[in-house]
């Protein structure tokens, strides 16, 4: 069951639950994180329309990610991390360059 508090947080602190229990390899929790995801209604009118648009996001990742899931494995799992990432408002981890 979901409570208030989780159904109020927003795509960022969604974005980073999903990310920190997928780190923790912690399956159940995170097809219950990304069930949730799936579940937000963007059609709050206190929301932004940035805010509705970020939630649409992760809502369609979620889906994608579950649908995955459930055949076994997730096909592109950097691409899902780094779009979680921009999602949860986490820089992108830079390369390191030698001088030369």
């Amino acid at each position: 069951m979901v409570n208030m508090d989780q159904e109020r947080m927003d795509a960022e602190a969604r974005a980073r639950g999903i990310l920190a229990t997928w780190d923790r390899g912690d399956l159940a929790g995170l097809d219950a994180a990304l069930h949730s995801a799936e579940r937000v209604a963007a059609a709050d009118n206190a929301l932004s329309a940035e805010e509705e648009e970020r939630l649409e996001l992760l809502e369609g990742i979620a889906r994608q990610m579950r649908r995955e899931m459930a055949q076994g494995d997730i096909a592109q799992p950097e691409t899902y991390r780094r779009l979680l990432r921009h999602l949860a408002a986490i820089p992108a981890e830079k390369p390191f360059f030698f001088p030369c």
